[in-house]
């Protein structure tokens, strides 16, 4: 998880776009898959505080500081 740390995207970051299709990409690959061998899908979320979890860790943006 230390690896993840190093690779947070702020959500004005264009790379932000990215990590966005990669994620549908991923998330549309893998159902596919179920699919084509007939496996029943069940789809959910795992509520937890992801703020400081990595790697959905996250940035506030640059200009704000501790005061703000």
């Amino acid at each position: 998880m230390r690896m993840f740390l190093g690779q947070q995207v702020r959500q004005e970051d264009p790379a932000m776009q990215r990590v966005y299709r990669n994620l549908k990409q991923n998330l549309e690959d893998m159902l596919g898959s179920a699919a084509s061998s007939g496996v029943e899908v069940v789809l959910c979320t795992v509520a937890r505080n992801l703020k400081d979890c990595a790697p959905f860790a996250s940035l506030n943006r640059p200009d704000l500081t501790p005061t703000n």
